[in-house]
């Protein structure tokens, strides 16, 4: 639960707005999170709330604050999910550095290296890399010998194993990746005032591992199946239980290509609540980006209309909600 006043408590002058706004991009994985400071230096207004600040720095921190708030039932996971029978007083950090879930890369670069300090994992699927110096346009980013998808565009990142550039303006939100073979469950954060706006509906981001056609790509990832996230019924059902949902999904190509989605709890004795889904994006879906998928349905659910996007090298697929708890199984054709 660590974290800092974020743009700093008080000073001899008041916080840039460009510092701040780099500030708040890091803060979106921090997982104690607070603007807190003196609203005075002398006479000098210090005011950092996000509606304090103009033109692209307020629109940055707005970005960044919705980027946090999307990923929070996620954070909460992370909170638990080192929790489980082998463990019973849980285990790892949320934030930890590139070397926790890499020291067997022989290419990760030597501690000392700059990479060390300006990346880290959020959990085990997100890798950041935020912004950590002024007038940058541009980050130099280490990725993993495995696959990664940029999360902002949803694109796969082509190196591996080595450093590239990644563009980093106050446009664009914080540099972050989602490693292949992972599942990230986010939510929209649109009208959103505080944690309780928070709906029981997600959005499932599949990450897949590498696959040939004709093979099965899969993912993992998990979830708190928990319908309410209020303070006490999450300490009721998730301190005391192992209320996680795991989540596999499996995609292959072929002449029928599908994706099929399954939920478990993770222990056997949890008592969880289905989380409900009405998105789902498959990221690395096609090696020759060159998706030309027209039409996809939900098998078994002839009633429910499935509107399928493509762009590139990953698919959207919108839907009405539909409940995702334990033991649940849905297949998706793609024609």
């Amino acid at each position: 639960m660590s974290g800092v006043d974020i743009c700093g408590f008080i000073g001899d002058i008041k916080t840039p707005e460009d510092l701040c706004a780099r500030w708040y991009q890091l803060s979106i994985f921090y997982p104690f999170a607070r603007n807190a400071h003196s609203p005075y230096i002398g006479d000098i207004d210090n005011s950092q709330e996000p509606y304090a600040f103009t033109g692209v720095y307020d629109k940055s921190i707005q970005q960044s604050t919705n980027i946090r708030y999307s990923l929070l039932k996620h954070l909460l996971t992370l909170f638990f999910s080192k929790k489980n029978p082998s463990t019973p007083l849980g285990v790892g950090t949320v934030v930890k550095p590139l070397i926790f879930g890499f020291h067997d890369d022989p290419t990760l670069p030597p501690f000392g290296d700059v990479v060390h300090d300006h990346q880290f994992l959020y959990g085990d699927s997100i890798m950041a890399a935020p912004a950590l110096f002024k007038d940058l346009t541009s980050v130099p980013v280490y990725f993993p010998n495995c696959r990664w998808f940029d999360l902002r565009s949803r694109n796969e990142i082509k190196t591996r194993g080595k450093t590239a550039t990644i563009s980093a303006t106050f446009e664009e939100a914080v540099p972050y990746f989602l490693k292949g073979g992972s599942i990230l469950l986010t939510q929209d954060t649109k009208g959103i005032w505080s944690s309780e706006d928070l709906s029981d509906i997600f959005t499932v981001t599949i990450g897949l591992d590498d696959f040939k056609e004709g093979q099965i790509a899969e993912a993992q990832g998990e979830i708190l199946g928990l319908i309410s996230y209020n303070e006490d019924y999450v300490f009721d059902k998730s301190a005391e239980k192992d209320c996680i949902v795991s989540i596999k999904a499996s995609y292959q190509m072929g002449d029928q290509t599908k994706l099929v989605l399954k939920a478990t709890n993770r222990s056997a004795q949890a008592s969880t609540d289905p989380v409900r889904i009405n998105e789902v994006y498959i990221l690395g879906a096609s090696k020759d980006s060159n998706l030309k998928f027209k039409e996809a349905k939900l098998e078994s659910h002839d009633d429910q209309k499935v509107e399928i996007t493509t762009s590139g090298e990953w698919m959207k697929l919108t839907f009405s909600p539909i409940d995702f708890g334990n033991g649940t199984e849905y297949t998706f054709i793609f024609n």
